[in-house]
C-alpha cells in the first residue's frame, strides 16, 4: 500500500487527508492486498495511538525531533475506528485561529500557524505508523491455508 497525505490550507484551516494512493507492494499484487484486508480485517483506532511527539522548526516547517530544545505537541482526539480497506480515508483539520494562547510557548511555537502545521504533521506521522503496524499484522496472517491439493484415491 502506498499513502500520500493530501494537505491543504484554506482560511487558516490546515487539513490533511490520508488515504491509499495505490494497493500492493513489490511482491504482492493490489488485488491480493485488498483480499488480504478482507480476510484479516484491520481496524485503525485513535485510542491505540499516542498522539504526542516533540518538534522543532526547520526551514519554517515543524519537524519531529529528539533535540533537547524540542517542544512537545499533542492531540486530544475522541476515539474513532476505521476499517483499513479499499475505501479507507481519514482526515484532520486544525483551525489556527482556534488554537488557544496557552498552547503556544516562548521558544518553538510562538505562532499559531506553526502549531497548526505541527499538529497536522503529528497526526499524519502517527496514523501512517499505525497503518504500517496493522498491515504488518494482516500480512503475518497470510498463509496458504486456502490452497488445497486435489487427491486421487
Amino acid at each position: 500500500m502506498k499513502i500520500l497525505p493530501e494537505r491543504s490550507i484554506e482560511n487558516d484551516i490546515y487539513t490533511t487527508v490520508i488515504k491509499p494512493t495505490e494497493f500492493g507492494t513489490a511482491t504482492v499484487t493490489a488485488d491480493a492486498e485488498i483480499e488480504m484486508l478482507k480476510d484479516t480485517p484491520q481496524i485503525l483506532r485513535y485510542a491505540d495511538i499516542d498522539f504526542k511527539d516533540k518538534f522543532v522548526i526547520t526551514d519554517k516547517i515543524p519537524t519531529i525531533s529528539s533535540d533537547p530544545g524540542a517542544v512537545e505537541v499533542s492531540l486530544n482526539l475522541n476515539n474513532k475506528e476505521f476499517t483499513i480497506d479499499e475505501n479507507f480515508e481519514v482526515s484532520l483539520s486544525v483551525d489556527a485561529n482556534k488554537i488557544v494562547d496557552a498552547e503556544l510557548d516562548s521558544t518553538v511555537f510562538t505562532d499559531k500557524h506553526d502549531l497548526a502545521m505541527a499538529k497536522i504533521i503529528l497526526y499524519e506521522t502517527k496514523v501512517i505508523a499505525q497503518i504500517k503496524k496493522l498491515l504488518d499484522v494482516a500480512r503475518s496472517h497470510v498463509t496458504t491455508f486456502e490452497q488445497t491439493v486435489e487427491q486421487t484415491l
